[in-house]
């Protein structure tokens, strides 16, 4: 007769010691469910409850009072309140002096305190835009877009230029039949900043003296040049000295007909302020 082999005796799993840590992770369980608990009971009491509430929308930036005054800032900068637009423009393109005071350089080629300066490249107008904000006063510097440049150009006309060209603007002449370039040693170089006739808003020089550096890209698709508008004292005016011109070169580029001037706008905090409760 075979033996029997005895059956193994089954040995039981240990049920585990909690520790501190597990305790603590089944406690704030404990409390989360009873929270929840606590918050379904009370939408089953008032379902309006459960409504998302409406979000506090941005403020808007109102328009600015035409006969408001911008500031003229601590480096000279002049400022005019664009109408209907929240934002100020510099009446005048920054001058070599106000470059200086900011930057503490200055490599412009033709040289003169009240000349625009010139041969910066984009991203040193944007040094010196951002060492304006931290003046802190006020109001939020920065290069304009080109929408914003082209309203604050025109003024409310709608031809190609906002005014005589004589009058408003310095550039370079046509060429004559003999390939000459009447008026050359008369206009070939910038010339200090408001010496001709202001548009309708009383900006200075946005046509001609030095091509004005844009926010923007030149092709958004492509993003390899910076928008400049306005034109220089080196533009044929029949080609570039129009209000809806634009072109454009690389950001690290520096030439001596290109230049910038700056907006300011009152920072989202001052509007928020300044906005009547409802």
């Amino acid at each position: 007769m075979p033996t029997r082999k005895p059956t193994p005796t089954r040995t039981p799993t240990p049920t585990p010691t909690p520790t501190p840590n597990s305790l603590t992770e089944c406690s704030e369980l404990r409390k989360s469910v009873q929270q929840l608990t606590a918050e379904v009971e009370q939408l089953k009491k008032n379902p309006e409850s459960a409504k998302l509430a409406t979000p506090t929308p941005t403020p808007t930036p109102p328009p600015l009072d035409p006969n408001q005054k911008c500031p003229i800032n601590k480096y000279g900068i002049e400022l005019l309140p664009i109408p209907g637009k929240s934002f100020c423009m510099g009446k005048y393109e920054v001058t070599q002096a106000q470059w200086k005071s900011v930057m503490g350089y200055n490599r412009s080629k033709f040289k003169g305190d009240s000349l625009p300066v010139e041969q910066v490249s984009w991203f040193e107008a944007q040094d010196f835009v951002n060492l304006l904000n931290a003046s802190n006063d006020g109001f939020n510097y920065r290069l304009p877009n080109e929408e914003e440049w082209e309203y604050s150009c025109r003024a409310g006309t709608t031809g190609r230029f906002y005014g005589d060209l004589d009058e408003i603007s310095w550039f370079e002449e046509e060429e004559d039949d003999y390939g000459g370039r009447f008026g050359r040693d008369r206009h070939a170089k910038t010339h200090d900043v408001g010496g001709k006739q202001p548009n309708a808003f009383g900006l200075y020089d946005m046509s001609g003296n030095v091509w004005e550096w844009c926010q923007g890209w030149y092709d958004e698709d492509d993003k390899d040049m910076r928008v400049l508008r306005g034109g220089s004292w080196h533009s044929y005016p029949e080609r570039r000295l129009s209000s809806s011109f634009r072109s454009g070169i690389r950001p690290d580029d520096r030439e001596d007909y290109v230049g910038f001037r700056v907006l300011a706008e009152r920072p989202a905090a001052t509007i928020a302020a300044a906005a009547p409760t409802p």
